[in-house]
């Protein structure tokens, strides 16, 4: 695992330190003389699920991707030069790190529509239950699960805009026990 940096568009980015797997052998083409250039190291694919991302499996003469790592796999022109190859490889690592990018943003999507579809939820109940303290407790269990908190707590204000006070109502904590006041 080596930081490289990657040519895209004329401007040299960061990516994330790859991890570099040959499968197969490679007829014509010194791929392993070509990673070393760029200062990298290949090591050989014995078995897919030991791969650690970010990875990109480049494919010998005759191979296919593994079953579910197309993305993330490439092979190479048979006559192509070293220069071809060291372009080919930066595009590759570039384009494995784009699709990396690609599925965190979608998951992060993911996450805050279900925390939405959540926050609707709430105010339909918020709206429906009578039942103080069912209400109190749906509310604490609710933003905890939305927040990954141990705990939470609601407080009232009480006196009036002159001297506040806040008085604990109901709190809930997956550590101790809870307390209801």
């Amino acid at each position: 695992r080596i930081p490289t940096a990657v040519l895209g568009r004329g401007v040299i980015t960061n990516t994330p330190v790859f991890n570099i797997y040959l499968l197969g052998t490679f007829d014509h083409l010194d791929v392993e003389a070509v990673l070393a250039e760029i200062g990298l190291a290949g090591t050989r694919l014995e078995d897919t699920t030991t791969i650690v991302s970010p990875a990109l499996i480049l494919l010998g003469t005759g191979q296919s991707a593994p079953q579910g790592l197309a993305d993330i796999s490439i092979a190479f022109p048979p006559d192509a030069s070293p220069a071809a190859l060291r372009h080919l490889l930066h595009l590759a690592m570039e384009n494995v790190a784009l699709k990396q990018a690609v599925r965190q943003h979608e998951e992060q999507a993911r996450r805050q529509h279900s925390q939405f579809e959540d926050l609707n939820l709430i105010g339909v109940k918020l709206s429906a239950e009578r039942d103080i303290g069912k209400l109190q407790e749906f509310i604490l269990t609710t933003m905890r699960q939305l927040t990954n908190a141990d705990g939470a707590s609601l407080w009232l204000k009480e006196g009036d805009d002159r001297s506040p006070k806040l008085r604990l109502s109901w709190s809930q904590n997956d550590s101790i026990d809870r307390t209801t006041y």
